[in-house]
C-alpha cells in the first residue's frame, strides 16, 4: 500500500501542490516573525506607534509628498501649501516650528490624531508627525497597520505555525520517498529531469528562481511598490509560491539520484575532473616516457664517453667563467670540481670494498648504494648477482659431489649384498652333501644372481633414460587398454599384497601420444612399488582425468611406512620408502619412471600428504 501511494502521479502531484502553498505561508509567518524581532521600536513599547515600520512608512510618504528647504516665508508658503495638496488623502499629519513663521504651521491636525515622532533641528525647522487615529486613507500607514495587526496576530498562533511547519516536513518526506518510484514497480525509475547534469540543473534551478524574483525587485525598486501593501504582499506570496516550484523539483530529483546511487555520477563537474585527471596522467605518462627514453639514451652511452662529455662540459663552464667573470665564480666552480671529486673517489671506495669481501669469500655481501648514481649502483648489483652467483655454485657443487658419494655408497651396498651371498652360498654348496640342502642353496643363489641382475639392468637403463640414449617410438595409444592391461597383470600380485584395485575411467575414450614399452615400463614400475610399499588391507585407486593438452593417471595409495621425506627426495636416484632398506629393490625405479616420462614429452609428480602417496602421471594427448 505504501508502495502503491507513493508511486501515485495524482499523490505525488497533491502533495507538490500542497506543499508549495505550506511553503508560501510559512514565508508569511516567518516575515512576520523577522518583523517583530528586528523591529527596535516595537521590541520596546509593543505599540504599532513606536515601531520602525510607522516611523519608515510616514517619512516615505513625507519624502514622496516633498522634503526640500525654504529660503524665506514667501517660499515656505508657496511650498507647504503644495505639500498640504499631496498630502490630501493620505493619515499623515504634521506640525512644523520654523524660523520664518512665529507659530507653527500644521496640517489638519485633529485633537485625535497619534504623535509618531518629533525631528530634531533640521535647517532651522521642527517636525511633528502624527497619523490619523482613524486611518480612513488608504496609504502606506494604512498598509503597515494592517500588516501590524496581521503580524500580532500570527505571533498569537504559532501552534499554527509549528503544525504548518511539521506539514511541510513531512510532505517533504513523502516527496523524498516518492521520487523515482513508479506505481506498479519496485525497482527505483529516474525521470527526465535525472537525465540533466546535477550541477547544470542546480544552475538552470537557481537562474530559475532569480528570474522568478525579479518582478518583486522590479516592483519595489522600480515601480516604489511598498512592500507591506496589499498588492506588495500579494506580489511576495506569488513569488514565493512560484519559487517553492524549482526548489522542490530540485528536492525530489536530488532524492531519486541519492536513491539510484547517480547524484555524483551524473554531474558535469566529475566528467570534467575525469577529463582533467587523463590529460594530467596522460601528461605524466609522457614525461615519464620522455625521461625513462632519454635515460635509456645516457645508460647506451658507454660510462667512458658519460665522463668525458660531462668532464668537457664543466672545464667548457670553467673557461668561460674565466674569461667573463670574477676569482670568486671561479673558485665555487673548482670547489664543485673537487666535491665531485672527492665523491667519485667515495663511490669506488665502496664498490673495492665489495670486490674485497667477494675475494675473501664472505657469505654476506653488503654494499651501500645510498646516494649512488645509477652507474655505481648497477655496479654494486651486479656485484651482488656474482657473489649469489658463486654460492649457488658452491651449492650445486657440494649437491652434486654429495650425490655422488650417495650414489658410490648406494651402489656398493646394493650390489656388496648379492655377492656376499653368491660367495657365502657357493663355498657352502661345495662343501654340503646333503641333496636337499643343496637345492636350498641354489634356490639362494638363483634368487640373489637374478637380484644382481636386475639392479644392473636398472642402472643400464637409468644412464640411457637420463642420457637420451634409448629409443621413443611415439604412437597414439588408447588409455583405457593400456590402464586395463597393466591393471590385469597385476591382479595376482595385487591380491597377494592384499590391495583392491578400484580403476576409475572416464566415459569418453581418451587417446594419448605414448611408447608402449616405456608406458607399461613407468606403469609397471608404479604398480610394483605399490605392491611392496602399500599397507595392506587398504584400496589402491588408479584414475584417468583429462585436461587441455594432456592426459593424467593417478595412482593413489596409503604407505606402510611412515613418508617423513620431501616427495623430490623420493625421485632421487637409490631413494626408498622405508629408510633401512630392508624391502627388496634398487631406488632407481622412480627416477627411472621420471626419465621414461620425460621421454615421451610427459611428467611424473609426486605428491605426499600425511601417509597418502599419489603419483600424477601426464602424457600428451591424442585426438
Amino acid at each position: 500500500m505504501k508502495n502503491k501511494l507513493s508511486g501515485s502521479t495524482a499523490a505525488k502531484f497533491t502533495a507538490f501542490v500542497l506543499a508549495a502553498a505550506i511553503f508560501t505561508a510559512l514565508f508569511g509567518f516567518g516575515l512576520c516573525y523577522i518583523w517583530a524581532a528586528s523591529d527596535s521600536g516595537y521590541r520596546q513599547s509593543g505599540s504599532f506607534d513606536d515601531s520602525d515600520l510607522a516611523h519608515a512608512a510616514a517619512t516615505r510618504i513625507l519624502g514622496d509628498a516633498y522634503w526640500g528647504s525654504f529660503s524665506s516665508a514667501a517660499e515656505e508658503r508657496r511650498e507647504l501649501e503644495e505639500l498640504d495638496r499631496r498630502l490630501s488623502g493620505t493619515n499623515l499629519r504634521y506640525s512644523l516650528k520654523s524660523k520664518y513663521s512665529e507659530n507653527s504651521v500644521t496640517h489638519g491636525r485633529e485633537p485625535t490624531d497619534v504623535l509618531l515622532f518629533t525631528t530634531g533641528e533640521l535647517n532651522g525647522r521642527t517636525w511633528s508627525i502624527y497619523r490619523s487615529a482613524e486611518l480612513t486613507a488608504h496609504d502606506m500607514l494604512y498598509d503597515s497597520f494592517r500588516f501590524y495587526q496581521a503580524a500580532q496576530q500570527a505571533l498569537r498562533l504559532w501552534p499554527l505555525f509549528l503544525v504548518l511547519l511539521l506539514t511541510e516536513l513531512a510532505l517533504l518526506a513523502f516527496l523524498a520517498c516518492a521520487s523515482a518510484r513508479k506505481s506498479g514497480q519496485e525497482e527505483f525509475v529516474t525521470g527526465w529531469q535525472e537525465r540533466i547534469p546535477f550541477d547544470l540543473y542546480c544552475l538552470l534551478n537557481c537562474s530559475l528562481a532569480g528570474l522568478l524574483a525579479i518582478p518583486a525587485v522590479v516592483g519595489f525598486d522600480d515601480l516604489r511598490l511598498y512592500p507591506f501593501s496589499s498588492a506588495g504582499l500579494n506580489l511576495m506570496a506569488v513569488t514565493c509560491a512560484l519559487i517553492a516550484v524549482p526548489l522542490l523539483a530540485g528536492w525530489m530529483t536530488l532524492c531519486a539520484r541519492i536513491k539510484t546511487h547517480t547524484l555524483w555520477k551524473s554531474c558535469l563537474c566529475r566528467k570534467l575532473l575525469l577529463l582533467v585527471w587523463r590529460a594530467v596522467r596522460w601528461l605524466f605518462e609522457l614525461c615519464g616516457k620522455v625521461w625513462r627514453f632519454l635515460l635509456s639514451l645516457a645508460k647506451a652511452i658507454p660510462l667512458l664517453w658519460r665522463v668525458i662529455a660531462v668532464s668537457g662540459a664543466y672545464f667548457l663552464v670553467l673557461l668561460i667563467a674565466a674569461a667573463e667573470y670574477e676569482a670568486e665564480l671561479i673558485m665555487l666552480l673548482c670547489a664543485l670540481g673537487f666535491l665531485a671529486v672527492l665523491y667519485f673517489a667515495l663511490m669506488l671506495l665502496r664498490l673495492r670494498k665489495g670486490i674485497a669481501a667477494i675475494s675473501r669469500g664472505e657469505e654476506e655481501l653488503s654494499i651501500d648504494t645510498k646516494c649512488m648514481l645509477p652507474a655505481f649502483r648497477e655496479s654494486a648489483a651486479e656485484l651482488g648477482s656474482i657473489r649469489n652467483g658463486i654460492t649457488l655454485a658452491v651449492e650445486a657443487q657440494l649437491r652434486s659431489e654429495r650425490m655422488k658419494t650417495e650414489l658410490i655408497t648406494n651402489v656398493s651396498h646394493d650390489i656388496k649384498t648379492p655377492l656376499t651371498s653368491l660367495v657365502s652360498y657357493v663355498d657352502l654348496l661345495q662343501r654340503e652333501e646333503d641333496e636337499e640342502k643343496r637345492r636350498e642353496y641354489l634356490d639362494v643363489l638363483q634368487r640373489q644372481s637374478l637380484r644382481l641382475k636386475k639392479l644392473t639392468e636398472d642402472l643400464v637403463e637409468l644412464s640411457k633414460s637420463g642420457s637420451g640414449a634409448m629409443s621413443c617410438t611415439l604412437s597414439r595409444r588408447s588409455v583405457r587398454e593400456l590402464l586395463q592391461q597393466a591393471v590385469g597383470e597385476y591382479g595376482e600380485k595385487l591380491e597377494l599384497a592384499g590391495l583392491t584395485c578400484i580403476l576409475s575411467l572416464p566415459e569418453e575414450e581418451l587417446f594419448c601420444l605414448a611408447d608402449g614399452n616405456l608406458t607399461w615400463r613407468v606403469l609397471d614400475n608404479l604398480l610394483g612399488n605399490a605392491c611392496k610399499y602399500a599397507q595392506s588391507g587398504t584400496r589402491l585407486y588408479v584414475s584417468v582425468s583429462a585436461e587441455a593438452e594432456y592426459v593424467s593417471i593417478e595412482v593413489k595409495n596409503i604407505s606402510r611406512e611412515a613418508l617423513n621425506m620431501d616427495p623430490t627426495e623420493l625421485m632421487e636416484r637409490f631413494k626408498r620408502g622405508d629408510a633401512s632398506r630392508s624391502t627388496e629393490g634398487s631406488g632407481l625405479g622412480l627416477s627411472i619412471a621420471d626419465n621414461l616420462a620425460r621421454l615421451q614429452g610427459g611428467s611424473l609428480q609426486l605428491t605426499i600428504d600425511g601417509d597418502l602417496f599419489k603419483v600424477c602421471y601426464r602424457l600428451r594427448r591424442s585426438k
